[in-house]
């Protein structure tokens, strides 16, 4: 792995501000079937049809050129060539029918927790609290980098871009995603425990 100099690492330590997220495994590692490993994961959503999230496309793809640059020096044109053919390996990716720019940020369990926290940043958050949910408007903390090479086995690895979580901070609720909500307060009638029934209109 190429040796990153402070203003790099800074360049590519990235905080994606009130952004949608979406099947947070967070507070503690779950299977991955495809890798064979556990980790923590979550997705993260940027809408076409929010302008701040565009603005985070557009630094996300910053990001990458220095990634780029930094990871695979004079070859850096060549990997991207090769990365754009495979859609899973771009790190930032496109649902066309849902309309928005989406990508997985993970962390391994010998990494430590990625650190969860409320409005409050030193409040850390629990799975209790149900601030962390698929559909939450989060600020979410990513670590950018590179991979190329070749597995254990000899077998080659193409080249692609990933995401290290580092931390997220619940910034206000938002509409669920893929799954049914969940009634609120203002739902209810507010019925007071005193309050006597009427079963006047009851024949």
């Amino acid at each position: 792995m190429a040796k990153l100099t402070a203003e790099e690492r800074k360049k590519l330590h990235l905080v994606l501000r009130k952004v949608r997220i979406a099947y947070p495994e967070v507070f503690e590692p779950k299977h991955n079937d495809l890798s064979g490993k556990d980790e923590y994961s979550v997705q993260v959503r940027l809408y076409e049809n929010n302008p701040e999230h565009m603005k985070i496309v557009e630094m996300i793809n910053a990001a990458k050129e220095v990634a780029a640059n930094a990871f695979w020096g004079r070859d850096a044109k060549a990997f991207n060539a090769r990365v754009e053919k495979i859609d899973n390996n771009k790190g930032l990716r496109h649902n066309d029918e849902g309309g928005f720019y989406f990508l997985s940020a993970k962390r391994r369990p010998d990494q430590q927790a990625p650190r969860i926290v409320g409005r409050d940043r030193t409040v850390e958050l629990r799975p209790e609290d149900g601030k962390i949910y698929s559909g939450a408007v989060c600020n979410v903390v990513v670590d950018l980098w590179c991979y190329s090479g070749k597995a254990k086995n000899g077998t080659p690895i193409q080249p692609g871009f990933s995401f290290t979580l580092c931390g997220i901070q619940f910034v206000e609720d938002g509409d669920p995603i893929g799954g049914a909500s969940v009634a609120k307060d203002d739902d209810f009638d507010d019925l007071k425990a005193d309050d006597d029934p009427d079963f006047t209109d009851i024949p």
